[in-house]
C-alpha cells in the first residue's frame, strides 16, 4: 500500500495526488466542505480589504454592498467551483432577482425598488469579488459567473441626460438664495460633480 501511495505521488511530479489531504487520506471533493478562506463572506471581505485604488469611503461601501446585499444571498456558498457549496450561474440570477425583488416596506420604512443602474452597480462589485479566484495560483475557479449575466434593463429615459438650456437656468437662478448662486453657478458653468465644488 505505501509503495502504491509512493508510486502515486511520483507520477504527480512530488505532489500530493488529487484529493488526498493530510492527516485525513482520500477525500470527496463533493463532500468535504470549503476551507473558511475559499467561503464567499471571508473572500469577498479579504478582496475589499487589499484593494489599493480605492478610497476609504469607496472601501466602506463596499463593505456595506456585500454585507446587506450579497451575504443574505451568498453567504452559505463559496468561491471554488468545487465542492456542495460552489455556487452556480443560477445563485448568481437568484442573487440579481432577489435584489430587484427587495421587500417594498422594511423595518416600517418605505423603500424604493432598486433602479437598473444600482443592481448593474452590485452585479460589477459581485463580478470583481469573484475574479481573484479565477486568477489565483492555482484558480479556484475555471470562469466568472457573472461574465454572461443578463442585467435588466432600464426604461428609455433613465439613463438619458439632461441639460438646461440657457433661458432654464436663468428662471432657475433667480429663485436661488442669495448664499447658493456661487456655487450653483460653478457647477452649471465647470461641469465638476458636486464633491468636486465643495472640496475647492
Amino acid at each position: 500500500m505505501a509503495e502504491g501511495f509512493c508510486d502515486l505521488t511520483n507520477g504527480h511530479g512530488q505532489q500530493w495526488a488529487p484529493g488526498w489531504v493530510k492527516g485525513e487520506g482520500f477525500v470527496d471533493p463533493e463532500e468535504s466542505p470549503a476551507p473558511d478562506s475559499e467561503r464567499f463572506p471571508v473572500y469577498a471581505h479579504a478582496y475589499v480589504r487589499l484593494l489599493t485604488d480605492i478610497a476609504d469611503h469607496t472601501r466602506t461601501n463596499y463593505t456595506k454592498f456585500i454585507d446587506n446585499h450579497m451575504i443574505p444571498w451568498l453567504g452559505e456558498l463559496s468561491v471554488s467551483d468545487r465542492g456542495p457549496s460552489s455556487p452556480t450561474t443560477t445563485s448568481v440570477s437568484g442573487y440579481l432577482t432577489f435584489t430587484r425583488a427587495r421587500p417594498a416596506r422594511f423595518k416600517g420604512t418605505v423603500r424604493r425598488a432598486y433602479a437598473p443602474k444600482t443592481i448593474a452597480n452590485l452585479h460589477g462589485l459581485l463580478f470583481r469579488d469573484l475574479q481573484p479566484a479565477v486568477a489565483a495560483d492555482p484558480a479556484l475557479r475555471d470562469s466568472n459567473l457573472c461574465a454572461h449575466t443578463r442585467l435588466p434593463k432600464g426604461n428609455d429615459t433613465e439613463d438619458d441626460e439632461v441639460f438646461l438650456e440657457p433661458e432654464e437656468y436663468t428662471l432657475l437662478r433667480v429663485h436661488l438664495r442669495a448664499d447658493s448662486v456661487d456655487i450653483v453657478d460653478a457647477l452649471v458653468s465647470t461641469g465638476l460633480r458636486w464633491g468636486g465644488v465643495t472640496a475647492l
